[in-house]
C-alpha cells in the first residue's frame, strides 16, 4: 500500500455522485484531506469486525465485498469506479460488518473520520445523501431477516444505481446509545448543582458588596449597577449560563430595579456601532459564503516558501489580511483553523510535533490576535469605541485608529511571530506541497459574480471608513449600504441573513453597550477614580507604570472574564484614572484591546483559542504549551506600549503632566491667568472680551500690591485633542497661576485632571460637570446641576405642568442636569412623557411630535447651547410644536431672539445674570462694556468678568500669588459679591446658595420678570 496526497487529475471530484451536492468551495476544501492509496491485488483494505476510521471512494480498479461466517467466507458483491464503501461505521460507530479486498490493482480515495464528520457538520445537501443511503441500507437488513424466517438461504441484491456498499449494523443500534444515556443525568445533576452555586454566589456577593458601596457613600442607582455587574461577573467566571442570557439579563434587572433609565440601559440598541457592527457581520457573511475569503487565503499562502518558516509567516500575514473585513474573531479563527487543519494532513505533521504547534499559533496570532489593529477587526473593538467619552468618541475616526494602532503593531506582531519560531522549533521534514493550493484554486475556478460583487461591497465599507475625515458620512450608513448592495444583488438571500448573520453576538453586543451606558452616566466611573485615587495614586507619576499595569490587569482578569465583560468593567476602573495622567481615553481602550488577547485555553474566557483548538484536534495544543506563552505575550504587550508612547505624543493622544513650579515671590512679579474656550462664536467673544475689561480694571487699581495682571489666551476651537495640548502647555508654564476655562463641559472634564495634578487653580465660567467636583483645584461659578434641576421643576408645577418632555445635548453637562431634573419631577410628582438626546439634529419631527401627543405631554425642558439650542427650537415650532418651552442657561444669549425670531417667543430661561438688577456694580459692568465693546454684556461675560474678580480676591493680601495659596482662599471665600450674584465655595469647589434667575423671551427680547 502506498500513499500520496491527492491530486485533482486523479480525484476528478466533479464526476464522483456522492460528492454531487457540493459547492465548488466545499470541493476545493476536500483536495487537502482526501488521501490516494494504491492496493496491489489481493491486498485487505478492513477486514470484518475492524473499528471504522475512514471513507473510502474507488477511483481506479475492483474490490470485492465479502462476509466471513465461521470458517467460510461469503461474497457479497463486487465494486466498480466511482462506488464508495466504508461509511456506515462512520455514521454509527460500530465495527465494520464486512470485508474488503482488492480484485485488482485499486486506487482508493481516503477519507478520514474526523475530516467526514466535518464534511457532514457543515453540508446539509450530502447528510441528506447519507441519511438515504442510510435509510436503504438498513430496508436491505430488515428484507434479509425476513427472508432467513421463510429459510431462503441465498437473498438477492438490491437492484438499482450502485452508490456505495456499506457496513451493515443491526437497526437497533442505530437508536440505543445506553451509555451516554446513562450519562445524561449525570451531567445534568452535576450541571444543575454549578448553575445553583454560582446564583447564590452571585447573590451573596452583590448582597456584601451593597453594604460595602453604602457605608462609602455611592447612591442607590449606583450600588444597584454594580451589584448586577459584579453578581454577573461571577455567572460569567462559572461558565454555566449562556453568555448572552447574562448580557442580555444584565440592563432588564437594571430596569426592574429601577438603577437607571429605560431608554438608557437600552441605548446600546439605538447605537450607531450597532448598526455598523450590522453592516460588517453581513459583509462578513457573504465573503464566506461566496469563498472570497477562502481565496484571498489561499492565495496568500500559495505567494510564501514551502518550507517552515514561510508557511508560518504565510498564515499570520494571511490572518491579518482578512481582519478588517471579518469582524467577528471567531469565525475568522474558525475558518483558518479547518484550513490549517486540512495541511496539517497534508504535511504528515503529528499534532504534538513542533511544526504542527507552530503552524497553530501562526494561524492564531494573524487570524485572532491582531482585531486590535483596526475598528473593523473585532466585535470588541466596536464595544470599546461605543463606550468611550461621546466627544472622544467624536473624534476617533477608522483612519485615526489605524494610525494609533500602527507602532502597537510594529512591535506585537514581529515579536510575537519571533516567540512562535522560537518557542516550537520544527526538525521534522517540512516541505508544502504547492500543487495541493493550486490544484483548489483550480476548482474554485474564475472569480464569481457574486465574490466580484462581495468584493465591490467590501471595499465600498473599507475604502468609506477610511476616507471619513472627507466626506464625513457616519461609518454606521456606509456599512449599511454595503449590506443592501449584497442584499439586493442576492448575494444574501433571506435565509442568510437569519443563519450566517450571529444574531446572538449581536443583541448581546446592544444589551451590553447599553448597560454600559447606564454605568457611565451614572457618575459611578468618576466617583470610583474618587475613591481609588489615594491608592493608586503612585501609578499617576509614571505614563508607563500606569499603562504597564493596565496591561498586567486586563490579562489577569481575562483568566475569569470573556472579552467583552472584562472591557466593560476595565473602562469603568481605568477611564476616569488616565484623565489624571493626561491619557487620552481612547488609548486606555487601544491597550485594553492589545491585553485581552491571551494565550491560553480556558474555553470560558478565550472563545477563538478554544475554537482553534478543537478545530485542529483536540492533542494539538495543551495549557502547559499555551501558559508559556501567556507570560511572555504579557511582556510583549508592555514593550508595545513602551514603544507607542513617544508616537502618541506626537498624535497628541498623551499630554504628560508635570507639576508647576510655583512662580517667584516679589513686588514685581505678573501675574499670569490661562484663558481657555472656544471665542469665535459671539458668546465666546464675550467672554474673552469682559475677562480683559476685568484685568484692566485691576491693574488700573493697583489692588494687587504693584503686580500686574496679564491674560494667556488659547482657543481650543472647541476640540478635546487641542483643548488638552493647551492645558499641558498652560502646566508647564511658571508664570501661570490659574485658568479660567474651558467653555464646554465635555472638554473641562478631560483637562481638569492636567490642572489638577499641576496645582493650577482652575475657574469653570460654563456649563459644569458634577465630575469636575471631585478635583481639588477646579471651582466653578456655575450653580450646580441639582439646583438647576429643582428651580425648573418647581417652576413648571406651579405653573401647572404635569407631564414634560427633557430635550438634552449629549454630553456631560446635558446627561448631568437632564438626571438631575428627571429626579426632581419624579420627586415632585411629576411625570416624564419623554425623554430624547438632540446632538445632531432632529429629522423627523412630525413622527416626534405625534409620538409625544399620544403621550400627553405639556411641555418641553431643553437643555442646549448657541446656536444649536435656537435651531432645535425653530425646528419645533415650524413643525407645529405648541406647548412652552423651558430652558437652561445655556440659550441664555442674545442671539436666541435674532437667530429662532418669534418660534422663541415665551421661552422661559433659568440663567443666573440678570442685567436688569439694581444694583451698582451691575449698572456700571454693564455700562462700561456697552462703551468699550459697543455692545450689551451677555451671562457669558458676566461670568469672565465675575471669575476674574474671584481670582483678584483670593490674591488679595498674598506676598505672592501660588496657586496653593489661592485654592486654599477660595475655599474659605464666602458670599464674595459679584455682578451674577453671591459666591460661596464649598470644599469640593461648588458654588453654594447662588440665586438663579427666571426669564423669559418677550417682543424679540430676553428680560425678567
Amino acid at each position: 500500500m502506498t500513499v500520496n496526497s491527492v491530486g485533482l487529475d486523479k480525484l476528478k471530484l466533479l464526476d464522483i455522485p456522492l460528492f454531487s451536492g457540493l459547492d465548488r468551495m466545499n470541493l476545493a476544501k476536500l483536495v487537502p484531506v482526501v488521501e490516494e492509496v494504491h492496493y496491489k491485488t489481493g491486498d485487505i483494505l478492513f477486514q470484518q469486525g475492524e473499528f471504522g476510521d475512514s471513507l473510502y471512494i474507488l477511483a481506479r480498479g475492483k474490490v470485492k465485498v465479502f462476509l466471513e461466517e465461521g470458517s467460510q467466507t461469503r461474497e457479497l458483491a463486487v465494486l466498480g469506479e466511482r462506488e464508495c464503501f466504508g461509511e456506515m461505521s462512520l455514521l454509527t460507530g460500530e465495527p465494520r460488518s464486512a470485508g474488503i479486498q482488492a480484485v485488482t490493482d485499486v486506487v482508493v480515495l481516503r477519507l478520514s473520520k474526523d475530516n467526514f464528520d466535518e464534511l457532514l457538520r457543515n453540508q446539509n445537501s450530502l447528510a441528506v445523501q447519507f441519511a438515504g443511503i442510510l435509510a436503504r441500507r438498513l430496508a436491505q437488513v430488515n428484507k434479509e431477516q425476513a427472508n432467513k424466517k421463510k429459510g431462503s438461504e441465498e437473498q438477492e441484491p438490491v437492484k438499482g444505481e450502485p452508490q456505495c456498499v456499506v457496513d451493515i449494523p443491526a437497526p437497533e443500534t442505530l437508536i440505543s446509545q445506553p451509555d451516554k444515556d446513562r450519562a445524561i443525568p449525570v451531567l445534568r445533576a452535576k450541571l444543575n448543582k454549578q448553575q445553583l452555586l454560582s446564583v447564590i454566589l452571585a447573590i451573596l456577593g452583590s448582597l456584601l458588596l451593597n453594604l460595602l458601596l453604602e457605608s462609602q457613600g455611592f447612591n442607590r442607582s449606583q450600588r444597584i449597577l454594580l451589584d448586577i455587574l459584579f453578581g454577573g461577573a461571577i455567572l460569567w467566571s462559572f461558565n454555566v449560563f449562556s453568555f448572552h442570557m447574562i448580557s442580555c439579563a444584565m440592563p432588564l434587572l437594571a430596569i426592574f430595579l429601577r438603577a437607571s433609565r429605560p431608554e438608557t440601559v437600552l441605548s446600546g440598541f439605538t447605537s450607531p456601532s450597532l448598526f455598523m457592527l450590522l453592516g460588517l457581520f453581513a459583509v462578513s457573511a457573504a465573503v464566506v459564503k461566496t469563498g472570497l475569503i477562502y481565496r484571498l487565503v489561499l492565495i496568500v499562502i500559495s505567494r510564501f516558501p514551502t518550507g517552515y518558516v514561510g508557511q508560518t509567516l504565510g498564515w499570520v500575514l494571511a490572518g491579518l489580511l482578512i481582519t478588517p473585513f471579518l469582524s467577528f474573531t471567531n469565525e475568522r479563527v474558525s475558518l483558518g483553523s479547518r484550513m490549517l487543519r486540512s495541511y496539517l494532513d497534508t504535511l504528515r505533521l503529528q499534532n504534538v510535533s513542533a511544526g504542527a504547534l507552530g503552524l497553530a499559533f501562526s494561524t492564531l496570532l494573524g487570524f485572532g490576535q491582531l482585531s486590535f489593529m483596526v475598528l473593523s477587526g473585532a466585535v470588541a473593538c466596536l464595544f470599546v469605541y461605543q463606550l468611550l467619552p461621546v466627544e472622544v468618541r467624536g473624534e476617533v475616526t477608522y483612519a485615526l485608529w489605524l494610525q494609533a494602532a500602527l507602532p502597537l503593531s510594529l512591535v506585537f506582531l514581529p515579536l510575537s511571530y519571533l516567540t512562535i519560531l522560537l518557542f516550537f522549533r520544527s526538525k521534522e521534514p517540512f516541505q508544502l506541497d504547492h500543487t495541493v493550493i493550486e490544484d483548489q484554486l483550480i476548482i474554485l475556478g474564475p472569480i464569481t459574480r457574486q465574490e466580484k460583487i462581495t468584493l465591490l461591497a467590501l471595499l465600498f465599507a473599507f475604502l468609506g471608513l477610511l476616507s471619513y475625515h472627507w466626506h464625513g458620512i457616519s461609518g454606521a450608513a456606509i456599512c449599511l449600504v454595503s449590506f443592501l448592495l449584497l442584499y439586493g444583488s442576492a448575494v444574501l438571500d433571506d435565509q442568510s441573513i437569519r443563519t450566517e448573520i450571529n444574531w446572538n453576538v449581536f443583541i448581546s453586543f446592544g444589551a451590553l453597550v447599553g448597560f454600559g451606558s447606564a454605568l457611565f452616566t451614572s457618575g459611578l466611573p468618576a466617583l470610583l477614580a474618587d475613591k481609588l485615587s489615594p491608592l493608586l495614586g503612585f501609578l499617576l507619576d509614571s505614563i508607563l507604570l500606569f499603562l504597564a499595569v493596565t496591561v498586567i490587569w486586563m490579562k489577569l482578569l481575562r483568566f475569569v472574564l470573556p472579552a467583552l465583560p472584562a472591557l466593560l468593567v476595565s473602562l469603568i476602573l481605568f477611564l476616569p484614572l488616565s484623565e489624571a495622567s493626561g491619557i487620552n481615553p481612547f488609548v486606555i481602550g487601544l491597550i485594553l484591546l492589545l491585553a485581552s488577547h491571551t494565550w491560553f485555553l480556558s474555553p470560558e474566557y478565550n472563545g477563538y483559542f478554544t475554537t482553534l483548538f478543537k478545530e485542529t484536534g483536540k492533542n494539538l495544543l495543551t495549557n502547559q504549551q499555551t501558559f508559556k506563552l501567556a507570560f511572555v505575550s504579557s511582556f510583549i504587550c508592555i514593550l508595545a506600549v513602551s514603544f507607542s508612547l513617544p508616537f502618541w505624543k506626537h498624535l497628541d493622544l498623551i499630554v504628560p503632566v508635570k507639576t508647576a513650579q510655583p512662580a517667584m515671590a516679589g513686588a514685581e512679579q505678573q501675574v499670569v491667568i490661562g484663558l481657555a474656550g472656544s471665542f469665535s462664536d459671539p458668546e465666546g467673544l464675550q467672554l474673552k472680551n469682559a475677562v480683559q475689561m476685568a484685568v484692566d480694571e485691576v491693574n488700573a487699581s493697583g489692588i494687587l500690591m504693584g503686580r500686574k495682571i496679564s491674560i494667556e489666551v488659547k482657543d481650543d476651537q472647541g476640540d478635546v485633542t487641542r483643548g488638552m495640548a493647551i492645558a499641558q502647555s498652560l502646566a508647564e508654564n511658571k508664570e501661570v497661576v490659574a485658568v479660567i476655562g474651558h467653555r464646554q463641559s465635555y472638554i473641562s472634564t478631560q483637562v481638569a485632571a492636567i490642572y489638577d495634578r499641576a496645582g493650577l487653580v482652575m475657574i469653570v465660567p460654563s456649563e459644569v460637570s458634577p465630575q469636575l467636583n471631585r478635583y481639588h483645584t477646579v471651582f466653578s461659578t456655575l450653580p450646580g446641576v441639582d439646583d438647576f434641576g429643582i428651580l425648573a421643576a418647581r417652576t413648571m408645577l406651579d405653573q401647572g405642568f404635569k407631564r414634560t418632555v427633557i430635550c438634552y445635548a449629549d454630553g456631560s453637562y446635558g446627561r448631568s442636569l437632564a438626571n438631575a431634573f428627571e429626579d426632581e419631577v419624579h420627586a415632585r410628582g411629576m411625570k416624564i412623557a419623554d425623554r430624547l438626546a438632540v446632538s445632531g439634529g432632529i429629522n423627523e419631527w412630525n413622527n416626534l411630535l405625534s409620538k409625544w401627543q399620544i403621550l400627553g405631554y405639556d411641555s418641553i425642558f431643553l437643555i442646549d447651547t448657541m446656536p444649536a439650542g435656537a435651531e432645535w427650537i425653530t425646528g419645533a415650532r415650524r413643525a407645529g410644536l405648541k406647548v412652552p418651552i423651558f430652558a437652561a442657561s445655556g440659550l441664555d444669549a442674545e442671539e436666541l431672539p435674532r437667530l429662532a425670531g418669534s418660534a422663541a417667543e415665551g421661552t422661559t430661561i433659568f440663567s443666573i445674570f440678570n442685567p436688569g438688577e439694581n444694583h451698582p456694580e451691575v449698572e456700571k459692568f454693564i455700562r462700561d462694556y456697552q462703551v468699550k465693546f459697543g455692545a450689551d454684556p451677555g451671562v457669558p461675560a458676566a461670568q469672565g468678568y465675575d471669575a476674574v474678580k474671584i481670582l483678584v480676591e483670593a490674591m488679595k493680601g498674598t506676598a505672592a500669588a501660588e496657586p496653593a495659596q489661592i485654592a486654599a482662599k477660595l475655599r474659605q471665600m464666602k458670599e464674595y459679591h459679584g455682578i451674577t450674584g453671591t459666591h460661596s465655595f464649598t470644599e469640593d469647589g461648588r458654588v453654594a446658595g447662588k440665586e438663579i434667575v427666571v426669564k423669559k423671551v418677550r417682543e424679540g427680547k430676553i428680560t425678567c420678570p
